[in-house]
């Protein structure tokens, strides 16, 4: 796909070339041909006219009319191409005719010719910024003799989604420790149909109900003229009234947030206490935390009590406050409808669970004893917040602005996971926070859970207010984060993007490419920016490598640059939007369109996306090499090489020492060009390389980024040690078989360095085969001839088939499993890996469309673990992916916020001489994990299986480096220098801890460096 933008035109596509030799024929044979030339010409002959062999383009539907859409939303219609002519028809460019408004989302230039009644699909998208309407044109241009173009009327309109909901809803008197349901009515009164979401809850007492039981989908789509019913429960397990607030979520609405109040009051009709039961949940050694229980008379007699008694062998428990009425003293009576509130104190002075009761006696005739239970965790989930306040800075009227919390478990693995029960601001009508879709943290390095503010004040001035997290820590249940933000009546924006749109074109599958745009503030006044994020809708392959832009001040003459991330791993054609506010009454919002497709034919590019990382400017130029292969039956003619419009500056981006054009690579040939990077600035630089040729255009987008500062400092987090899958990856050709006996025989070393660690492991293994072996010396067991295709081994289920701490014999069961025979010849250890742990094998039990059953790999790997995959080959890598392919995969398996807990280590040939090898393919991709390289040759397999099991079960010992340095290196562990316990690896360009020093989980690790320039 691609965006036309006003006054702007779209490069076309590649030309036919045809080219004709006659000069060799004979004159007989020319003869011939010239006659056949004729009947051809006469055969199109209409009332008596000749006319040409050519296309002819129809276009349905014309005009093409998205209709009303959301306003922020992404939508897209097909219109199909048609060639009614009698020769094949090249589209070579689709172009706006006069100003064709930015809210259309034209597609790139069809790569292939449409046959003689064939047909192409063509995408377009409507993204509307505003209510209103939108109206344009754009010209198909053909490689037609008689029909050079034809015109397509496009048009849409945007409009806001509008809801109404009840605004309050009253539970009146609930007898307590029982619930009642009331349901509040949302209504849609738009012209779109609305998204409804549940955002959460809010008040004091906002744990008492519970909101959306009934919706079935996040979010339930509410239709046009359709009303849709949210269910509010109220459980009454507190005494006396309760108030609270529904926030119920409509986005792109003018008023996203609708707000249902919630009112009930909990009574009893005879002496209770409430809550029945207290959970402190997880405490801090050597910290309080403090609970309260009322105590009511709701009878028609006045009540004696004896003194309260505590049942607590460990002595955590006590009763640090009564207070009768009112007024502080010990609990001797209640007259009727009185109550005492009893402040109950839980001090662990240990990790694990505690359990106690506290007991109420008295003369009362229907309940003469009062039980509570009391339980709580020392140790366990302890909340930890970055940052710990936001401040949203100043933004116009008008305009909205986000920021965003992270929240990790910072406790002990004792007492559970970090609970998030739910997040609320107590300012509703400045700031919204919306649920965040993780709410459940494991101990100290695992998942983070991310919760989004945002700030949208209703008039000018300073707004202030705090964003409550409710959690299960039992000495801070609600975490508050103070929130602020300033609201002026700026002076109107003028900027400009540059470039309008961000095009990737049709880039190689496999790849990961950046781009991005820049908002230059084209004025003489402040240009404020806010909320610049991925607008909904956008294709799930972009994302925002920095994240989003909470709030950004730009001065005149300066630029804000957005880079997107395009992962091309998947088949199509892609498209989106950045959506942002911006300082300027008239027109506050804005967007950059993104598009993006994928090719992945007989014309290949190596590498798919060119990243110059981060490159200093006092430092030479680098350069890096672009490979076209030509891997098609004939030769394919390349017309031209260009860099495209982007974010860079003359000479900072340049093809150099590029061939002549046009350039024929002949079948089975490769062109190699080249592009250089200099920055002269700070800053982001990129832009589409394309090639256009005579099979199909193909883009190499290039990308880097400018610094004047000469330290760089690379960032890691430690992880922690709980789950861990391994997959070992074993070569099964002819000369592995002393390799996997020494394999086997070296295990327990690996294994009982997991058992010593207390891992919750998961260990299992395939080959490198991933298709039948022909035939060969020798047979392979596992019941599949060597093609395991990714499935764990044996795939017949003779064993087991992957080992856990409960799997009996486990060493003699990992000894069988590595011999998987030395048939096969052609080692695809890269693409094995990847079948292992993707669909369908780790959904399915059993593998579809094999004669086996069974032979899946589901429950094997799990999506909260930790993974390491170890592969042993003597040989290189023969799959059919680039290797930037695999890294990309692995990288992002567990969510692009967790790349590290998913690690490729080796051992491969790496120089070894008896090795058929060196692994480069596998070295690019363990480099780019973090992962180790192990020698396959060498005599100390019991060694090298511990090192293995270090970094796989271990706390991560070895952090690569991005950059080789020039001169020292600073470590610094959360935060503090640590200058001993690490060494630097120029082998592996690595720093490397001790067993003994490595950093804790979830420590955070910073090593600062000059790097060498080019690196």
């Amino acid at each position: 796909m691609g965006v036309q933008v006003p006054g702007r035109n779209v490069a076309r596509g590649p030309r036919d070339v045809r080219n004709t030799e006659l000069g060799k024929l004979g004159y007989g044979v020319a003869i011939a041909a010239f006659l056949a030339m004729a009947a051809l010409l006469l055969s199109g002959c209409d009332s008596g006219r000749i006319r040409s062999v050519t296309g002819d383009l129809e276009a349905t539907p014309s005009p093409l009319n998205f209709g009303v859409v959301a306003v922020e939303r992404t939508v897209s219609k097909t219109i199909v191409l048609r060639n009614n002519g009698d020769a094949p028809l090249r589209i070579t460019g689709i172009e706006a005719l006069g100003d064709l408004p930015s809210a259309f989302v034209v597609p790139d230039v069809p790569s292939e010719p449409i046959p003689v009644a064939g047909s192409r699909e063509i995408s377009f998208g409507f993204l509307p910024g505003d209510e209103q309407a939108y109206a344009g044109q754009v010209v198909f241009i053909t490689d037609s003799a008689e029909q050079r173009s034809i015109t397509i009327d496009l048009a849409g309109e945007g409009a806001r989604p509008r809801v109404d909901c009840t605004e309050s809803l009253d539970f009146g008197r609930i007898v307590l420790n029982t619930d009642k349901v009331l349901r509040a009515t949302c209504v849609n009164a738009g012209r779109v149909d609305a998204e409804l979401r549940v955002a959460g809850r809010e008040g004091e007492d906002a744990a008492l109900f519970t909101i959306g039981e009934n919706l079935v989908a996040d979010p339930t789509v509410v239709p046009v003229g359709a009303s849709q019913l949210v269910e509010v429960r109220y459980t009454a397990t507190f005494l006396g009234p309760a108030s609270a607030r529904a926030l119920l979520e409509i986005p792109g609405a003018l008023e996203p947030v609708q707000v249902v109040e919630l009112t009930g009051e909990g009574f009893a009709s005879d002496l209770v206490a409430t809550p029945n039961c207290i959970h402190f949940g997880s405490v801090s050694p050597g910290t309080v935390a403090t609970r309260e229980v009322t105590v009511y008379n709701g009878g028609n007699r006045t009540v004696t009590f004896d003194d309260p008694r505590l049942l607590d062998t460990s002595g955590v428990f006590g009763i640090t406050r009564t207070v009768v009425e009112g007024v502080e003293g010990p609990l001797e009576t209640l007259a009727p409808q009185e109550q005492a509130q009893l402040t109950v104190a839980f001090a662990p002075t240990a990790n694990g669970a505690y359990a106690g009761d506290l007991q109420v006696r008295s003369d009362d005739p229907t309940n003469p004893r009062l039980q509570i239970c009391l339980t709580g965790n020392g140790g366990g989930a302890d909340i930890l917040v970055q940052p710990s306040s936001l401040d949203f800075g100043t933004i116009g009227a008008g305009m909205r602005a986000r920021a965003w919390v992270t929240v990790r478990n910072g406790g002990t693995g004792e007492g559970g996971p970090l609970e998030i029960d739910g997040v609320e601001v107590d300012a509703p009508e400045s700031f919204t926070a919306r649920q965040p879709t993780v709410t459940v943290l494991e101990a100290a390095g695992g998942a983070v859970s991310i919760i989004e503010v945002e700030f949208h004040p209703q008039d000018v001035g300073t707004w202030n207010g705090n964003l409550i997290i409710r959690t299960n820590d039992g000495d801070t249940p609600a975490f508050e984060v103070p929130l602020t933000g300033e609201a002026k009546n700026l002076p109107p924006c003028s900027y400009a993007i540059e470039p309008p749109s961000i095009r990737f074109g049709a880039v190689q599958r496999g790849a990961t490419a950046t781009l991005a745009a820049a908002l230059r503030n084209t004025g003489t006044e402040e240009c404020v920016f806010s909320s610049v994020a991925l607008a909904p809708g956008t294709d799930s392959v972009f994302t925002q490598p920095g994240g989003a832009v909470g709030v950004a001040t730009v001065l005149p003459g300066e630029a804000l640059t957005v880079p997107v991330q395009f992962d091309a791993t998947q088949s199509g054609s892609f498209g989106g939007a950045i959506g942002f506010y911006v300082s300027d009454p008239v027109n506050p919002q804005g967007s950059i369109p993104i598009t993006g497709s994928t090719v992945n034919g007989c014309l290949s590019v190596t590498p798919g996306a060119v990243d110059f990382g981060q490159q200093r400017i006092s430092c030479p130029a680098v350069s890096r090499s672009i490979r076209l292969t030509n891997t098609c039956t004939t030769t394919v003619q390349v017309t031209s090489a260009a860099l495209g419009a982007g974010t860079y500056a003359t000479g900072e981006l340049q093809l150099v020492a590029a061939p002549t054009l046009p350039l024929n690579i002949p079948a089975g040939g490769s062109a190699t060009f080249n592009v250089r990077y200099d920055p002269i600035d700070e800053g982001h630089d990129g832009a589409p390389l394309l090639f256009a040729t005579s099979v199909y255009d193909i883009t190499v987008p290039v990308y880097g980024s400018g610094t004047s500062n000469n330290t760089r400092t690379d960032s890691f987090q430690q992880a922690e040690r709980s789950s861990v899958d391994v997959l070992f990856v074993i070569d099964n050709s002819g000369s592995m078989m002393e390799e996997q006996q020494a394999v086997g025989e070296a295990f327990d070393d690996f294994i009982n360095y997991a058992v010593a660690q207390g891992i919750d492991y998961h260990i299992g293994v395939t080959t490198t085969g991933i298709t039948p072996s022909g035939g060969g010396w020798a047979a392979c067991p596992g019941g599949v001839d060597g093609g395991e295709g990714g499935r764990l081994f044996p795939a017949t289920n003779e064993r087991a088939r992957y080992l856990t701490p409960t799997t009996p014999n486990a060493v003699a069961v990992f000894q069988a499993n590595v011999q998987v025979g030395v048939c096969h010849w052609w080692e695809e250890g890269l693409e094995a890996a990847y079948r292992a742990v993707s669909t369908p094998l780790v959904d399915n039990a059993d593998a579809p469309n094999t004669s086996l059953s069974n032979d899946g790999n589901l429950g094997f790997y799990r999506p909260d673990a930790r993974l390491s995959v170890i592969i042993v080959t003597d040989e290189d890598d023969h799959s059919d992916k680039e290797p930037s392919f695999y890294v990309n995969f692995f990288r992002n398996l567990k969510g692009a916020a967790n790349a590290d807990r998913v690690t490729v280590h080796g051992v491969l040939g790496n120089g070894c001489s008896t090795a058929s090898g060196n692994g480069d393919r596998y070295s690019q991709v363990i480099a780019a994990t973090g992962g180790t390289t192990e020698s396959i040759c060498t005599t100390d397999w019991g060694r090298s299986l511990v090192n293995l099991a270090q970094e796989t079960f271990g706390f991560s010992l070895r952090f690569p480096l991005t950059g080789t340095p020039t001169g020292a290196v600073t470590v610094r562990v959360d935060g503090r220098i640590v200058n001993s316990g690490w060494t630097y690896d120029g082998a592996t360009n690595s720093v490397v801890f001790t067993e003994t020093t490595a950093p804790a989980p979830g420590s955070s690790i910073d090593i600062s460096y000059t790097p060498a320039c080019g690196t």
